[in-house]
């Protein structure tokens, strides 16, 4: 196996990831509000489940390590400049809201 066929194959991670990304930027956009408020208003409870929030932080950081990695490996094609520009709005968005 070569790098270039390891190339052909990581290039729709890297879109997978991307698409994923934003489809979860643009779900925690519209309900992060309320996600936050509802696992808030309880307080702190000992021994509870983990929120929301802290669920979608668990599948979010992964996804946009994977993506982000599978984006550099495959730099010269177009599908890793659409998830590298993805894995940039969505981090920047997140650092400023």
């Amino acid at each position: 196996m070569t790098f270039r066929s390891v190339r052909d194959k990581v290039r729709w991670v890297a879109l997978i990831g991307a698409l994923g990304l934003f489809a979860m930027d643009m779900y925690c956009r519209k309900y992060c509000y309320e996600i936050i408020i509802s696992d808030t208003a309880h307080g702190p409870v000992p021994f509870k489940e983990p929120n929301r929030s802290y669920l979608f932080m668990i599948v979010w950081l992964p996804l946009l390590g994977i993506t982000l990695l599978s984006g550099l490996i495959t730099l010269p094609r177009w599908q890793s400049f659409v998830a590298l520009v993805t894995v940039g709005v969505v981090t920047l968005l997140w650092l400023y809201s």
